[in-house]
C-alpha cells in the first residue's frame, strides 16, 4: 500500500455510502449531521452566485490592472535610468536632480 494515504474528506456520495455501512446511533448522528453540512454548504453557494461571480470579476479586473501598472512602471525606470545615465555623461544640459547623483 505504498502512496496511499488516509483521507482527509469525504464527497457527500461517500458519507451516504458510509452511513448504508456503518450502523451504530453515533455513527447515523454523524452522518446525518455532515449529510446536513453539504446541504447547507449547497444552499450557501446557490444563494450567492452573483457574490461569487462578482468576486470573480474583480479578481480578474485586478490582475489586468497590476498587469498595466507593472508595464508602466518598468517603463517609467528605464526612462528614469536613462536620463540618469545621459546626465553623468551631459551634466550641463540638464537641470533635473537625478537621486544618488546630486544636483545640476
Amino acid at each position: 500500500m505504498a502512496g496511499r494515504y488516509l483521507p482527509v474528506a469525504f464527497t457527500e456520495q461517500g458519507v451516504s455510502m458510509l452511513s448504508a455501512v456503518l450502523r451504530s446511533d453515533t455513527a447515523v448522528k454523524v452522518s446525518i449531521k455532515i449529510i446536513n453540512a453539504f446541504v447547507e454548504m449547497r444552499r450557501f453557494i446557490q444563494n450567492n452566485v452573483q457574490v461569487f461571480a462578482r468576486l470573480d470579476w474583480v479578481e480578474q479586473r485586478q490582475l489586468v490592472f497590476e498587469s498595466e501598472t507593472e508595464k508602466i512602471l518598468k517603463r517609467y525606470f528605464k526612462q528614469t535610468i536613462f536620463r540618469c545615465l545621459l546626465y553623468d555623461l551631459h551634466k550641463s544640459h540638464f537641470k533635473t536632480t537625478c537621486i544618488g547623483y546630486g544636483k545640476a
